[in-house]
């Protein structure tokens, strides 16, 4: 109760303001409550252990423990999909709330203004790239609590109780590594407001400060990672830090902006919207200090802005390889938002009502496009789905003529088989991938509730029925050869 006892209201009086952060999040996303799924989440309801070593191997701590007490209790949490985004929803809802409540005394007065004002903050879970995370169902409640305790952190940051603080990040990155980024960014933006957007050895000793911690947080836990491995209590991580060639990362990061800026990775138009939505709040900035005759502000503002930039590209550059998705990239909108948010205490006053109506448009933009994502999720699990159902088919019909069992099963690809479908059209990392690509076996497992032993696919049969084929759409009597009691499948 320590956080709310700053607040200008009690926990009850915040109720229809988490109401309704809750209501935008199921406009957004409501659509995911439906099962729903992508290839970790499918193999997460197969794997014996429910993903504990994996959590622990990539230093979830808090999540592999959460995910062993389920198992002991015989749940996961894709035991009821629906109920686990459902609960992700309620806590990300309750981190947009203490979100708000950080920067409300920075909010304007205009009607107009102050929706634009919410829009920017909610922009970090309300934009396009953000459906990465809740395609994770076996983990989204997870990232959940990782932003939310993130965000508390924050919240004890600038209120200088520390302890509480420390305790907030250690949570937070034991659930999910990327919230220590969010944080420090959050913090970012809260000190330039704080400091009254005055450049002073004060304010950047604070944000300095701010980041800092972060980053130690996030450094040992990663080094905790290295000290079970090296004590033999866990196999080698897949989370190998080091330089690698920095020149071909330095043009992966201007890549990556460059995409982000253009298309939001892929999922816009290349219209260059989200770079034409920051270019509209610079120069109503600038087109303010000109007019008040005072620049002060700009170049803390600047400073930052690109100072956030450079945090959310901290975990894919510090990788042996460049890998930056959209679960990492969405906070991208996270710095777009809060620069609308700063942007209100360095504009004149009546510039403040256009402010808000770009930000409304922004996030309708965001909106418009969430629901084809959404969309397109559902149609590629009912691909896999019917496609997984088809090979069954095939295999029930063998078994049926022959009186041969299938148990085994040998998978492998024809010249091209993408990592999406191509009646998909929202694609981006892992947004709306193919599940049969990735786990083959374990979608059979799922769907049809057969367990295969997989083998290798012996080179008579690739020569025989396989090698140089590339097909652009399932083809059962030609992807599926059954011999013996092994099956094998050529995914197109």
């Amino acid at each position: 109760m320590g956080i709310w006892a700053k607040c200008k209201t009690g926990l009850k009086g915040r109720l229809p303001q988490y109401m309704l952060n809750l209501l935008m999040l199921f406009i957004f996303w409501g659509g995911l409550l439906r099962k729903s799924y992508n290839y970790d989440t499918v193999y997460h309801m197969v794997v014996g252990d429910a993903d504990v070593v994996t959590r622990i191997r990539g230093g979830r701590y808090a999540a592999a423990l959460i995910d062993y007490l389920l198992l002991k209790l015989g749940l996961r949490t894709t035991s009821n999909i629906s109920v686990t985004i459902f609960l992700t929803l309620i806590v990300f809802a309750a981190a947009m709330l203490m979100m708000q409540i950080l920067f409300e005394r920075y909010m304007p007065d205009d009607i107009l203004a102050k929706a634009g004002f919410y829009c920017g903050l909610n922009l970090v879970f309300l934009n396009v790239l953000f459906a990465e995370l809740l395609m994770f169902s076996e983990y989204s409640i997870y990232f959940a609590f990782s932003y939310l305790a993130a965000t508390a952190g924050v919240f004890y940051f600038v209120r200088r109780r520390y302890l509480p603080m420390l305790i907030m990040y250690v949570t937070a990155v034991s659930f999910y590594q990327n919230a220590i980024v969010y944080a420090a960014i959050l913090a970012a933006f809260y000190i330039y407001l704080d400091e009254k957007t005055l450049l002073s050895l004060k304010a950047v000793v604070r944000e300095a400060a701010a980041v800092a911690v972060c980053m130690l947080i996030g450094v040992l836990d990663l080094l905790s990672i290295r000290v079970l491995e090296r004590l033999d209590m866990i196999p080698l991580s897949a989370k190998v830090s080091g330089m690698g060639n920095i020149s071909e990362k330095l043009s992966a990061v201007a890549s990556s902006f460059v995409s982000l800026n253009k298309n939001a990775a892929g999922i816009f138009p290349n219209l260059w919207l989200p770079l034409i939505f920051v270019a509209i709040i610079w120069m109503t900035i600038i087109y303010s200090r000109i007019k008040e005759q005072d620049f002060s502000g700009i170049i803390f503002l600047f400073i930052v802005c690109l100072g956030s930039y450079a945090l959310l590209y901290i975990i894919p550059f510090a990788s042996i390889d460049f890998y930056f998705p959209p679960r990492l990239s969405f906070c991208f909108f996270m710095v777009n938002g809060l620069l609308l948010v700063s942007s209100y205490a360095v504009s004149i006053k009546s510039l403040h009502r256009l402010l808000g109506m770009v930000g409304i448009l922004y996030i309708l933009l965001h909106f418009f496009f969430a629901g084809l994502i959404v969309s397109d999720h559902f149609v590629s699990n009912s691909l896999d789905e019917v496609y997984v159902n088809m090979l069954y088919d095939e295999i029930l019909r063998y078994e049926n003529e022959t009186g041969i069992e299938v148990t085994k099963i040998a998978v492998m690809k024809d010249a091209y088989s993408p990592s999406s479908y191509p009646q998909v059209n929202f694609v981006s990392g892992q947004i709306n991938e193919r599940v049969i690509d990735a786990v083959p076996l374990s979608i059979i497992q799922v769907v049809t509730g057969r367990v295969l032993e997989r083998v290798d696919m012996p080179k008579d049969i690739i020569e025989q029925y396989f090698k140089d084929k590339d097909w652009d759409y399932f083809s059962p009597k030609e992807q599926i050869v059954i011999e013996g009691d092994t099956a094998y499948w050529c995914i197109f």
